[in-house]
């Protein structure tokens, strides 16, 4: 069973469980962790959420953050991040691999 929750600010949406998700048509190459950071950049396709909560996203890295929240344990959020930041400010959720 997926979930499916519409963030319309964002335009995302979060399906619970990896199963077969992709990332804008494509599948992952590669997965790294995340350390949420104020200033590091990353560059990935989704997120992984290993631990339920919060996550404060800035997408390319100088706009203001968004924060998505209550994300499940086990979502895969779609929201590409071109040189963007996951913020340690706003973020709650923990265990989260970029899939890029």
């Amino acid at each position: 069973m997926r979930m499916r929750f519409f963030i319309r600010s964002m335009a995302v949406l979060i399906y619970h469980g990896v199963g077969d998700v992709q990332g804008n048509n494509n599948k992952f190459s590669s997965l790294f962790p995340v350390t949420p950071s104020d200033t590091t950049r990353i560059n990935c396709q989704s997120i992984y959420v290993g631990g339920t909560g919060n996550i404060a996203v800035s997408p390319d890295g100088t706009s203001a953050a968004v924060v998505l929240t209550a994300v499940p344990v086990g979502a895969v959020v779609p929201i590409e991040l071109n040189q963007g930041r996951i913020m340690a400010t706003g973020t709650t959720a923990t265990l989260l691999i970029a899939l890029a």
